[in-house]
């Protein structure tokens, strides 16, 4: 199992690492660095606001911007696109187990996304921590809200490759974009301002418009304590979606010509 897995790994990333995509890749880090560079540049630090800037802060703040749209560009159609075109009837032509399959892809996907998070936040932020006069960079903390925004991508991988069980590339990206804003928009604040008090809506809530991880991420940026509820909170999702994503990837017919 374990050579069947490495073989269709490095298959996914002959796929995706074409050279327009490493170049884009490549100038979008670049982007990013010289924008970490912009506030020394500027003389930002010689100002009485720097006196009000948090670095975790900043980087939590990028992080929210950062992964759903990493996650825009890495999961659209994961599992549709290798139905529509044969690669799953190909793949599966040999001894190969479903779940090898499926272990594939979120390999790919989290190790993608852990790729952007690097090349469009840490590097960017270890530049600017270089660059910044008297900034504090306080490397525990920034691995924690990392590791708390990485699993809430993680989350939202699952949730994509569920959608693309039976949904096309453009419609797996348009449920995913209306799922992450009804959480954020109106569901949150549904229940803050007036169902506050049902614990049912609660949790149904924290499984199918999921926020504990992201939450983590908040709370540790503003307690630096383990935030063990929204932690568990996060897993309980992550597991209850990844079910979902095994479940229908398990009963997908690899045989149709589409899945629009």
């Amino acid at each position: 199992m374990k050579t069947q897995l490495t073989a269709i790994l490095k298959a996914e990333f002959t796929r995706y690492f074409t050279l327009p995509k490493i170049i884009i890749l490549s100038v979008v880090t670049i982007l990013g660095v010289l924008v970490a560079m912009l506030p020394s540049w500027l003389g930002f630090f010689n100002s009485e606001a720097a006196g009000f800037f948090a670095l975790k802060d900043v980087f939590s703040g990028v992080l929210k911007f950062v992964v759903p749209f990493s996650i825009f560009f890495i999961t659209p159609g994961i599992i549709a696109n290798d139905v529509s075109n044969f690669w799953f009837r190909t793949v599966f032509s040999r001894p190969v187990e479903r779940q090898t399959v499926l272990a594939s892809k979120y390999i790919y996907a989290s190790l993608l996304l852990l790729l952007f998070t690097i090349a469009f936040c840490f590097i960017p932020l270890v530049v600017f921590s270089f660059t910044a006069k008297g900034i504090d960079f306080n490397l525990f903390a920034v691995m924690s809200i990392w590791f708390f925004a990485y699993l809430e991508g993680i989350l939202f991988i699952s949730i994509s490759i569920w959608f693309s069980c039976f949904l096309s590339k453009f419609f797996n990206v348009l449920l995913l974009a209306i799922w992450m804003f009804f959480d954020s928009a109106i569901i949150n604040g549904i229940l803050a301002n007036f169902l506050w008090d049902s614990p049912m809506l609660g949790v149904f809530n924290e499984f199918f418009f999921p926020n504990g991880f992201a939450n983590a991420a908040s709370f540790y940026s503003l307690k630096d304590s383990f935030p063990v509820e929204q932690f568990f909170w996060g897993i309980a999702a992550l597991t209850f979606f990844g079910a979902l994503s095994y479940l229908h990837f398990s009963l997908i017919n690899i045989d149709r010509s589409g899945n629009d």
